[in-house]
């Protein structure tokens, strides 16, 4: 369980990371 919500927090932030390159 723990390893699968690190994997979904890293996952969150490069989507959000990706997001914010793709608005600047």
């Amino acid at each position: 369980a723990e390893e699968g919500a690190e994997c979904l927090q890293k996952l969150m932030t490069d989507t959000r990371t990706a997001i914010e390159e793709a608005q600047s």
